[in-house]
């Protein structure tokens, strides 16, 4: 498919300028003159020539941040609204960016739509820039012609995911900060001030107590092995991230230690329940069946354990069954969310209550991460100065007993 570069002038004379994919331009001639345009020149754009159909390789396709992904829905849903066509929007949004692989990207789904693509049909080309719920609920809307609502739902929904993103980020920075100080601290402490200290100790021939001899101890060992813990660490870490990936097992056992874990695994359960419940609301309210809704937020959960649950309550669902009692029966979720889902089945009216979950969530998860790492802080505090304590301990013991020997 080749793609031409045109202008023509409007009802008001203003020239304008555009491009469109087409299979000759004949054909394009055809297009532009029953949408009353009066073309003025059709020009084939050579560097263009199917870029529709094949991205950029040189660029690499990579993730956008959240905002542009927001404006977008914003710029679309206000310009569709007011009789703007969706190509029209695309383009003119193209050039407004200042992302450059993001102008890529809609500068591209921009040629799909003008040859005759869906929008969603159309985002599917970037699945790492449009995740599969958004296309889902740009499908949506465009099937039941609301895609200007649509939009404004997907917009709603990335500022809810960037908020959240946004508070965990913000209760984590400082224990993760003070965390990682911590143990080059305790690394630099027990590597090189304490076995200078040490060797003066021995030197005097003072008589050391036991504390002394485990931090001498301790402190032998870190100097000797300190780069295997580093090794074996980022070993850790890199199997850990690696068998997710790669291990349904794995990932199944990892998640569900998480969830069982003292203060943290509760929150842990909150922020998955709430991933579901704000998903499955913007999906049902978009216009999706609730196969079709269980079926996105399985993926869209971040936890294994609640994704198998939610293909089982995808399986009981299509067989017949009900969702509030197979998500009773997986004993994952909360009794909450569970009643208000049955309530919704029973009335008909499932997307209020899912929003209502979704509400509930929304308020209670930044409550939980900032109580949560309200009692993180004190402890990583409390960690340091035992630390610090023991070693100033184990160093001063040996001196106060040589000093008492000196009077005597």
């Amino acid at each position: 498919m080749a793609v031409f570069s045109y202008s023509w002038v409007d009802e008001h004379g203003h020239r304008h300028s555009a491009v469109a994919a087409s299979e000759s331009r004949a054909q394009l001639e055809r297009k532009l003159d029953l949408e009353g345009k009066v073309v003025v020149s059709i020009g084939q754009d050579r560097g263009a020539t199917s870029a529709v159909a094949t991205p950029k390789r040189t660029v690499g396709e990579r993730k956008v941040p959240r905002r542009e992904l927001s404006e977008l829905c914003t710029f679309l849903g206000t310009l569709v609204r007011a009789g703007v066509s969706i190509p029209t929007a695309l383009r003119d949004f193209s050039q407004e960016t200042k992302h450059p692989w993001f102008r890529y990207v809609v500068e591209q789904v921009y040629l799909a739509v003008e040859a005759g693509e869906s929008l969603a049909g159309s985002m599917e080309k970037f699945p790492r820039v449009f995740s599969e719920e958004l296309r889902g609920m740009v499908k949506a809307g465009e099937r039941s012609g609301s895609l200007p609502e649509a939009l404004g739902r997907v917009r709603a929904h990335l500022d809810w995911q960037e908020r959240l993103s946004g508070d965990i980020r913000q209760a984590t920075t400082y224990p993760v900060v003070v965390s990682l100080l911590l143990s080059v601290f305790v690394l630099y402490l027990f590597s090189s001030v304490v076995p200078g200290i040490a060797k003066i100790l021995v030197d005097l021939k003072v008589p050391l107590p036991l504390v002394t001899k485990i931090v001498l101890l301790i402190s032998d060992l870190v100097k000797e092995i300190w780069w295997l813990v580093v090794v074996v660490v980022v070993a850790a870490i890199t199997g850990i991230a690696q068998g997710r990936k790669r291990s349904e097992g794995f990932r199944l056992a990892w998640d569900g230690m998480l969830l069982k874990l003292p203060v943290f695994g509760e929150l842990n359960s909150m922020i998955a329940q709430a991933r579901f419940s704000q998903n499955a609301a913007v999906l049902h309210r978009s216009g999706l069946s609730i196969l079709e809704n269980l079926e996105l937020c399985h993926g869209l959960v971040g936890n294994a354990v609640f994704a198998r649950a939610l293909s089982f309550a995808l399986r009981d669902v299509r067989e017949g069954g009900s969702l509030a009692q197979s998500l009773r029966g997986s004993g994952i979720f909360s009794g909450m969310a569970v009643r208000m889902i049955a309530a919704g089945e029973s009335s008909g009216d499932l997307d209020r209550s899912l929003d209502h979950v979704a509400a509930y969530y929304e308020e209670e998860v930044p409550r939980k991460v900032k109580r949560v790492f309200a009692i993180v802080e004190p402890m990583l505090i409390v960690t340091l100065v035992a630390i610090v304590g023991v070693v100033a301990m184990a160093i001063f013991l040996p001196i106060l007993g040589m000093s008492s020997g000196v009077r005597q």
